[in-house]
């Protein structure tokens, strides 16, 4: 076959969000024990004013002889047209205890959001209410040597912005996450390294519709267990060093990535002409192969960047260059039947003003 068929797609989407953040600190000495309180309100409104048209009637092309403009392509009407408006207030408090080397850590926060959400073709609203608590509890302790190692345990609760393609506003989303690791700081070296484990279980996340790749749903109960190895540091007085691995088992439901992500960098710090402050950077990354459903597979891909800096007082002036080969990669092709292609070679010119 080397016809196509084709339809037109017209999104418009016109987004507006204010948000603030105020939080109060006060420390306390009881006995043994030191407490560090946090407690905080924070306030969000979001507006999403969101439109689409779809068609079915634009011509077919010949993929192997593709011949354009010979037919005019007619705009489609719009075939949804939402408005929603989102509040969001939170108040939250969090006491961090220190007793000797051991630390630990209990929040609690309680969110009350409002949604309405107006269907502006068929002329309906949904108002939406929901409440949630969501909290965290950690515990750590900190040897002499600078390891430290911990675990916590964290609920979560993440009002969603949209709705499906039929006009379902979406629900929030919400989780719990178990974590375990281990930070090392050697007193005599400025190096640290982090390990991690995790089990993240979550309701209602966000994925692709397999049957329409202009619609999102809201899956069921998710299931995503990682590991996370970090080493950061300078390992002598001119060379930064970044490594890190990501191993990540993502649910069946969710849209799939990559199960190994591996990167590596370095920064050398030098003087030009007698004048300090400038540095030069280059690393590597890379992205193992995976499968979304039945899709094609994405195949792995390494990827190579570069950085070359100057500081000069307040000012800092930097060139970054991603993918210097100018590969051309995948970034994943969904079970669907879409694909999507990563950044080509990129330059980024950059003048900062600290003060």
């Amino acid at each position: 076959l080397t016809t196509l068929n084709r339809y037109t797609y017209t999104p418009r989407e016109n987004s507006r969000m204010f948000s603030i953040d105020n939080q109060a600190e006060y420390k306390l000495d009881t006995g043994p024990l030191s407490h560090t309180f946090l407690a905080g309100f924070d306030y969000k409104r979001s507006r999403n004013d969101y439109a689409v048209g779809m068609g079915f009637d634009a011509p077919t092309l010949d993929a192997f002889n593709p011949v354009y403009g010979t037919q005019s392509i007619k705009k489609p009407d719009d075939t949804q047209h939402t408005l929603q408006v989102q509040q969001q207030m939170g108040v939250y408090l969090q006491d961090q205890i220190r007793w000797g080397g051991w630390v630990g850590t209990l929040s609690g926060r309680h969110d009350w959001v409002d949604t309405k959400t107006r269907d502006l073709l068929a002329n309906t609203r949904t108002d939406q209410q929901d409440r949630k608590w969501s909290g965290r509890v950690g515990l750590n302790y900190l040897f002499e040597s600078g390891v430290s190692p911990y675990v916590s345990y964290a609920t979560s609760f993440e009002p969603a912005i949209g709705r499906t393609y039929s006009g379902t506003p979406f629900v929030p989303v919400t989780g719990s996450q178990v974590e375990a690791g281990i930070k090392y700081m050697p007193k005599d070296a400025d190096i640290e390294f982090t390990a991690a484990a995790y089990d993240l279980r979550e309701k209602n996340r966000q994925t692709n519709d397999p049957n329409n790749p202009n619609n999102q749903l809201q899956a069921g109960k998710t299931r995503t267990r990682g590991v996370e190895l970090e080493l950061r540091g300078r390992v002598t007085k001119e060379l930064d060093v970044i490594a890190n691995y990501i191993y990540t088992d993502l649910d069946p439901q969710l849209e799939a990535q990559p199960k190994h992500m591996a990167s590596l960098w370095g920064k050398y710090r030098f003087a030009l002409a007698g004048q300090p402050g400038f540095a030069v950077g280059a690393g590597v990354r890379y992205l193992s192969a995976f499968r979304d459903g039945g899709a094609p597979e994405t195949p792995a891909v390494t990827l190579f960047d570069a950085m070359l800096s100057y500081d000069n007082g307040p000012w800092r002036y930097a060139l970054n260059v991603n993918n210097i080969a100018d590969r051309t990669y995948e970034v994943v092709c969904l079970d669907r039947g879409d694909c999507f292609y990563g950044e080509r070679r990129n330059f980024l010119l950059t003048a900062t003003y600290r003060y």
